[in-house]
């Protein structure tokens, strides 16, 4: 049987699982550095990670029906955490804020409970508010040579990017060990998203580029901040419940991935878009121009506004949102809006 984990994306790299629209599937997540952190090697002064090994996906699973340009529906129904976490500090994470970053630490958490709890924070317990940080779709061929170009060229320009490398790659077999794209960002297919909210209860909505989509999912956190912003959540193994929908014929298909969800602690339910910046390194205002772009094309194919509409109830409403910042070449910014505004009263 083909191992169920990978870490690189590639369209060649065959399915772990086929299922059907509408069907439950759970799926076994390991934490997001594969089992080099545990408690025992805390103890033993374990201060690193190797780069190389993160983010062990589960996946692909081939969903049936599913052909590119279609938008598959992923629905996060439940996602069960164990009960040992860790987050590492890292001053060379390659973050718009590493610079700030004055040693390496890997603190481990105690989840056993309703609350994270950590020695290095005596008296703290922090709230269960559990999310996923990778979710994506494989790219075809013709976008990961789109992707490798200019992944590429913003590297030769001196940026901090993960390159595409055999070394410790799931499958080890070619060309995607050589050829795959690495987890570390986030990209017009998905990937490393780290939004807060991607949890249970969340859909995320993924443009297909490839027959059956071939979805997968990895990087569970227990709790995370915005931002993300000087090295990693909670990370933790889990049992995570996905259920799978396909839009075929879109009346609106954002560029990069879109959610769903229930913002935070809120009630209300959210449309949530995305912004990345391709062609820019690390450039925040270009990530946030794009998702207010993403949104304003969801008002105006879904809910049927006008460009001043959208802009006017934007600035009204809407919540802006920096997620990631450490993980190169660019940032995620959100937009989001409560959908109960388009509900009759």
């Amino acid at each position: 049987m083909k191992s169920p984990h990978h870490n690189r994306w590639h369209p060649a790299i065959e399915p772990a699982l086929r299922t059907s629209p509408g069907r439950v599937v759970t799926l076994h997540v390991p934490d997001g550095a594969s089992g080099q952190v545990t408690a025992d090697a805390i103890r033993a002064g374990k201060r690193d990670i190797d780069l190389d090994k993160v983010h062990p996906l589960v996946g692909p699973i081939y969903v049936e029906g599913v052909r590119p340009g279609d938008v598959l529906e992923v629905e996060i129904l439940r996602i069960g955490t164990h009960d040992f976490g860790w987050t590492g500090i890292f001053p060379m994470s390659g973050g718009l804020l590493s610079d700030m970053v004055e040693e390496s630490v890997l603190a481990g958490w105690d989840l056993s409970t309703t609350g994270a709890r950590t020695e290095l924070l005596p008296g703290i317990e922090v709230p269960r508010r559990p999310n996923v940080g990778v979710v994506g779709v494989a790219p075809s061929l013709e976008l990961l040579d789109v992707i490798a170009e200019r992944e590429d060229r913003l590297s030769k320009e001196g940026g901090w990017i993960q390159r595409p490398s055999p070394g410790g790659a799931l499958p080890d077999s070619e060309p995607s060990a050589s050829k795959g794209l690495r987890t570390l960002a986030a990209r017009e297919i998905g990937g490393n998203l780290d939004i807060p909210e991607l949890g249970e209860g969340c859909t995320v909505l993924l443009p297909v580029h490839v027959d059956g989509a071939l979805f997968s999912l990895g990087d569970v956190h227990f709790s995370q901040g915005d931002g993300e912003c000087f090295g990693t959540g909670i990370e933790t193994s889990a049992e995570i419940d996905v259920r799978f929908h396909v839009r075929q014929d879109p009346t609106w298909k954002a560029p990069f991935p879109a959610l769903i969800s229930k913002r935070k602690l809120q009630a209300n339910e959210r449309i949530t878009t995305t912004g990345l910046s391709l062609d820019a390194y690390q450039d925040v205002g270009i990530a946030l121009r794009e998702a207010v772009s993403s949104m304003i094309e969801y008002l105006k194919a879904e809910q049927g506004l006008s460009l001043l509409q959208a802009q006017l109830l934007i600035s009204v409403c809407a919540s802006l949102s920096v997620s990631v910042v450490n993980n190169p070449p660019s940032p995620v910014v959100t937009a989001s809006l409560p959908l109960e505004l388009f509900r009759p009263s």
